[in-house]
């Protein structure tokens, strides 16, 4: 996938919550959400206040032991699974680019970002509760193979 320079949330199909340590992001159109946590969290959250690709990385190797050529190889690798999912989209540049205050103190260990993927909640997540249901009524789907759906 070709690298962006910035990236934003899919919004409004793409919603997330912050559980303090971890993220959990929802694909409203595949019904399937996502967990992160540690640097995939970090990522997330740079993300939603608008930086750029490379004050991600920064960031993140301001922070980490680690490489900042792999910590930059980790977050492109990362990105691409976002994008993938059609968790984010690649931008030329965002509305307004915040500033980026890096952390200081001593570094963390680094761990390379990573995803969760839970689909076991799925059908629920994309049910219509308007249109997919029967006489019987929320929660119990219809059978749509035999009840025509009206536009």
């Amino acid at each position: 996938m070709t690298r962006q320079p910035h990236y934003r949330i899919n919004e409004p199909n793409v919603v997330a919550e912050n559980f303090g340590d971890e993220i959990v992001a929802v694909n409203l159109d595949t019904g399937v959400y996502y967990s992160m946590h540690g640097s995939a969290a970090t990522i997330w959250k740079l993300l939603q206040e608008g930086q750029a690709v490379d004050h991600i990385a920064a960031a993140l190797a301001a922070a980490h032991d680690a490489a900042p050529a792999t910590i930059s190889a980790d977050v492109d690798a990362f990105l691409d699974r976002l994008a993938d999912e059609k968790l984010i989209i690649g931008t030329a540049s965002p509305a307004v680019v915040p500033a980026l205050s890096l952390p200081s103190g001593e570094r963390q260990p680094y761990s390379a970002p990573t995803m969760d993927l839970h689909s076991d909640m799925q059908d629920i997540l994309l049910l219509d509760p308007v249109h997919d249901v029967d006489e019987a009524g929320w929660p119990l789907a219809a059978d749509l193979e035999q009840t025509p759906r009206v536009a």
